[in-house]
């Protein structure tokens, strides 16, 4: 395999095809095969994309007569959800969670933001007595 691909590298690049790809000087332009290769791709992508949108369109057409008659009846016992055409829920339904679940998954984050505010206000102060020392020592007389 790697020995047809060697051969096909060398006879492209001994072809005319491979003048654009060149710069001046003879060498192979990077960023313009880069270029080349993304907007074919980004092409070749979006022709399969349209094709398969219309092969969907027309293989999931059915005719009429072969459609199946009668409804899904879908039903619910106990607490949860049924999904069918409408969902249908029974018993205590929540979407979010509730403060207590916001407030256990915040608790660490809180310690952390508050360790590096700690250490935020540690390093400031450092920088302070740094920079005071630098004036002070600038102002005097060697």
């Amino acid at each position: 395999m790697p020995s047809w691909v060697t051969w096909l590298m060398e006879a492209f690049a001994a072809s005319q095809l491979s003048q654009p790809f060149k710069n001046s000087d003879g060498n192979w332009d990077w960023p313009r095969i880069g270029k080349t290769i993304s907007v074919g791709a980004g092409g070749i992508a979006a022709v399969v994309a349209g094709g398969w949108a219309v092969f969907k369109h027309f293989a999931g057409r059915k005719k009429a007569g072969d459609k199946k008659s009668g409804d899904t009846n879908i039903t619910q016992s106990g607490q949860g959800a049924a999904f069918g055409e409408d969902i249908t829920f029974q018993g205590p339904a929540s979407f979010w969670p509730g403060a207590v679940h916001f407030g256990l998954l915040l608790q660490p984050l809180t310690r952390q933001l508050t360790a590096k505010d700690s250490q935020i206000a540690a390093l400031s102060g450092q920088v302070a007595h740094l920079t005071k020392m630098l004036l002070v020592s600038a102002k005097r007389p060697a």
